[in-house]
């Protein structure tokens, strides 16, 4: 038969308490990684559409536009490196009028290829999109431009990589993925050391309970708690139980030595006249 009274090594409780433990932290590691995710991910785009609008401010100073004509007067300024190399900093420019009809491209847009020019449906100021051509991803911001009737005549489209951007974020995913069996084990191995030690001081009330007997009813519980506190209220409600117990258990035991005395004389007394009456033989 197995025994009962043998300790398992982890109880239900504290299996319990460790799978807790183990939900709440899983739930508070994926809240704070999407938190982080998402506030980083803004973080990253307003950099990306701070940097277009600022480069738009500077090129709508070089546009100026005559009834329906668009004419551009920074040729100095999209011959920079960014507007002519394509690297991690490139920027790519193109003007299209609402014909569709290119009237600027910067020359990096030609060895980069076209990109998608898919301007939003009623857009009258800055508009910032996400978009992917082939296999990169930029962020771009339309412009639209103005004549002097307030309708517009053109737009402009600034593009940046943003696949940089997106490498940064795909690295912080894996870095806490990869981190998250080491982070399990050692959460679970805290939680199996607080919880033992959390209930080590009710498995000492027990221990101490279960030696208690009638003959052992002096024994009482040793433990520092605040008496206000669970375990201070469970150790003086179970010593008060012992004092009580104790008490009345001598209270039994004064009246069985009493009646015992007060029975041995009469009993004496039918012992002696039977043996008296037992040494004549009787018919």
């Amino acid at each position: 038969m197995p025994n009962r009274n043998k300790k398992p090594l982890f109880s239900a409780t504290v299996i319990r308490i460790v799978l807790w433990d183990i939900a709440i932290f899983f739930l508070l590691f994926v809240t704070s990684n999407v938190f982080t995710i998402v506030i980083t991910n803004k973080i990253l785009t307003d950099n990306l559409d701070e940097r277009l609008k600022n480069k738009i401010e500077t090129l709508l100073g070089y546009f100026k536009i005559q009834n329906d004509s668009v004419i551009f007067n920074g040729y100095s300024e999209i011959s920079e490196p960014d507007f002519m190399t394509i690297n991690s900093g490139a920027i790519f420019l193109q003007v299209k009028n609402t014909e569709d009809r290119i009237l600027l491209i910067s020359k990096n847009v030609n060895n980069f290829g076209i990109i998608p020019f898919n301007v939003p449906e009623n857009i009258l100021e800055n508009g910032f999109y996400n978009i992917t051509f082939g296999q990169h991803q930029l962020r771009v911001v339309y412009t639209p431009l103005f004549n002097e009737q307030k309708r517009i005549v053109a737009y402009i489209q600034l593009a940046v990589f943003r696949t940089e951007y997106s490498s940064i974020m795909k690295k912080i995913v894996i870095f806490n993925l990869f981190n998250l069996p080491f982070i399990l084990l050692i959460i679970i191995l805290v939680s199996i050391f607080l919880a033992k030690k959390s209930y080590s001081p009710l498995n000492k009330v027990i221990s101490i309970a279960e030696n208690i007997s009638a003959n052992n009813l002096n024994a009482r519980i040793e433990i520092e708690a605040h008496p206000q506190d669970e375990l201070g209220r469970l150790r003086d409600t179970l010593n008060n139980l012992f004092t009580r117990l104790e008490v009345q258990i001598n209270q039994i035991s004064q009246f069985t030595d009493n009646a015992s005395h007060q029975l041995m004389t009469p009993l004496t007394a039918v012992k002696t006249e039977l043996e008296y009456i037992l040494k004549k033989d009787r018919t």
